[in-house]
């Protein structure tokens, strides 16, 4: 009864998606689902602008991946749950199918392939231009390009090293974007390093109270191209979003943010 159960539900689904076909703009996926369904989501759902779905629940044979029409349409791909070895042909496979995606995001890797997922990015989807992912593992080489990628966001930042070895090498990007950096990892020479990147435009940080401010205070002396700044401060109970705007004329900046003034009593926090 459980297998017929199961039929029916995925007759009923596939049923669902069809009237769906031409609407269907946004499509979450939680569970395990059939080859049928997985092939007409990607066959049929050309009207699809965002697809999420568990790289670990994809079918994972190649020859499932060569009968599929490539959709086209996609702007945005997010992929949950860890990429391993066990499931790269799955990644590998989604990614050929979805060749127009400019919008990127996906949780982690395993030490063996993080290599392998960039190198595959870089190859098939030339017109990314947000790259959003959890971390970079540390046997994460950073030697590749993605030509247009404007916008570069990481959630957890370990090795500061590593990512700006990969921001140097990405010349194109505009938008640098880090969930949360402890508290001395940013010198104010790395700070300054980081505001140097020819195209950048717009910083954003979540951080303890002190962290933060040692950020606004290295770029507000010198925001070189810098159009925005935008911190997170968790202190306490408290979080205090703050976001910055530079005029082009440095002459009308004022170094003022009553947050950050030393006369403050919020007491510094450890990470």
């Amino acid at each position: 009864s459980t297998i017929f159960d199961v039929e029916m539900f995925e007759k009923n689904f596939l049923s669902f998606l069809k009237t769906q076909e031409k609407s269907l703009k946004i499509f979450k996926i939680e569970g395990n689902l059939s080859h049928q369904v997985y092939g007409f989501i990607v066959n049929n759902l050309n009207s699809l602008k965002e697809l999420e779905l568990k790289v670990g629940e994809l079918p994972q044979e190649n020859s499932f991946y060569e009968f599929l029409k490539c959709n086209g349409r996609l702007n945005t791909l997010k992929l949950n749950g860890t990429i391993k070895k066990s499931n790269f042909n799955g990644f590998k496979g989604i990614l050929t199918n979805f060749p127009n995606v400019r919008r990127l995001s996906f949780a982690d890797t395993d030490e063996f392939i993080v290599n392998d997922v960039f190198h595959l990015i870089s190859v098939r989807f030339s017109k990314l231009l947000y790259l959003s992912v959890l971390n970079l593992h540390e046997s994460f080489t950073a030697d590749v390009t993605l030509p247009n990628l404007r916008t570069f966001s990481i959630r957890i930042l370990h090795d500061i090293k590593q990512w700006k070895t990969f921001i140097e090498r990405n010349s194109s990007i505009e938008s640098l974007i880090v969930g949360w950096i402890k508290r001395d990892q940013f010198t104010p020479e790395t700070i300054n390093e980081i505001t140097e990147h020819p195209n950048l435009r717009h910083l954003q940080f979540g951080g303890r109270f002190i962290a933060t401010k040692r950020i606004y205070d290295v770029i507000k002396k010198d925001y070189k191209s810098l159009r925005t700044l935008e911190l997170t401060v968790a202190n306490y109970e408290e979080i205090k979003k703050l976001k910055f705007t530079f005029p082009l004329n440095k002459n009308l900046w004022i170094e003022k943010c009553e947050y950050f003034d030393e006369g403050s009593d919020r007491e510094p926090l450890n990470d």
